[in-house]
């Protein structure tokens, strides 16, 4: 959960509220009318992650440096952290498209995609769990000359983050040079591979 977390501060959610900058960047971020949306994609893909077996996966913090669990109140609501963990139960009286897509089927799709543009070792070091599917082991291994030929653009290398917002989040700079340097060495293995984002 730890690795999980910083991963997704340091990269997804952080790197929007530092490149749209602004009201986004600053302590005040909540006067942006963009930071509902983006906190509502980042709880999206927190979702995504819970569905792969880690529902009830806490760790955390309480104002008083303690150990939270899921029995612990939440602050200024008095109401256990287990009512909020779960989409579509109790309070959380709402779920996203792309969760009510049988999740198998979803699965697959995804994976046919990543199967088919990317190579095989692109494929067993970044997605490894891909990697090991029979559909995998059958396809013919994508070329950058042939995945270069497809629509899209090449996937941008994140920033760097000034030092400064990483000491006013309490991070820890080895670990956020960590962090980035996968990002990096993420989007080079892809870019490398003529891999193209439809976004």
């Amino acid at each position: 959960m730890t690795t999980f977390r910083f991963h997704v501060e340091l990269t997804l959610h952080g790197v929007v509220h530092f490149n749209m900058g602004g009201d986004l960047f600053q302590n005040y971020s909540p006067n942006d009318w963009i930071f509902m949306l983006h906190h509502a994609n980042i709880d999206r893909l927190w979702w995504q992650w819970q569905m792969n077996d880690h529902m009830w996966t806490i760790a955390d913090r309480n104002f008083d440096n303690t150990t939270a669990s899921l029995s612990t109140n939440i602050a200024y609501y008095n109401e256990p952290i287990s009512t909020v963990m779960q989409l579509g139960y109790g309070s959380m009286c709402y779920q996203y498209a792309s969760d009510l897509i049988r999740p198998q089927a979803h699965n697959s799709t995804l994976q046919n995609t990543l199967i088919n543009s990317l190579p095989n070792d692109v494929l067993s070091t970044w997605f490894p769990i891909t990697a090991k599917l029979p559909a995998a082991a059958a396809a013919p291994n994508i070329t950058p000359d042939i995945a270069a030929s497809r629509p899209g653009k090449p996937i941008p290398y994140p920033m760097e983050y000034p030092q400064d917002w990483i000491n006013t989040r309490a991070h820890d700079p080895a670990l956020a040079n960590s962090i980035l340097k996968d990002a990096r060495d993420f989007v080079t293995a892809m870019n490398n591979a003529s891999y193209k984002s439809p976004y």
